[in-house]
């Protein structure tokens, strides 16, 4: 979120306890306290909404809906199975996606994995 330009700044009246004025103004510098009033006013409506989403949220998702991720370690799991159905196992097979489409050079030396799906007839 972009801070107020001049143009767009309206002027307020706030009241803060005299102790907490006497460390914000020992704390940041006179010409810099408007900017960092307005960047932790931004933080902190920015956090706000993401509390105000949060709860919202609550309760899209159910254990019931997805017995099989209760736990931590259900999770993990499954991320895990995600990953190894999608990599490929081996630098043979990374090889082989680039060059399903490709005829090999002249020259081309088989790896074992490209003998062993036929690769070569």
């Amino acid at each position: 979120m972009a801070t107020a330009t001049k143009a767009q700044a309206t002027r307020i009246n706030v009241a803060l306890p005299a102790t907490l004025l006497e460390e914000f103004k020992a704390t940041v510098p006179p010409r810099k306290r408007n900017q960092f009033i307005v960047a932790l006013i931004e933080r902190e409506l920015r956090r706000l909404r993401l509390l105000k989403a949060w709860d919202e949220a609550g309760g899209a998702w159910s254990d019931e809906d997805y017995p099989h991720l209760k736990t931590r370690e259900d999770i993990d799991q499954w991320v895990r199975s995600l990953r190894e159905r999608s990599m490929p196992k081996s630098w043979d097979e990374i090889l082989l996606e680039g060059n399903e489409d490709d005829e090999p050079s002249a020259g081309h030396e088989y790896s074992d994995l490209e003998v062993a799906q036929g690769a070569t007839n």
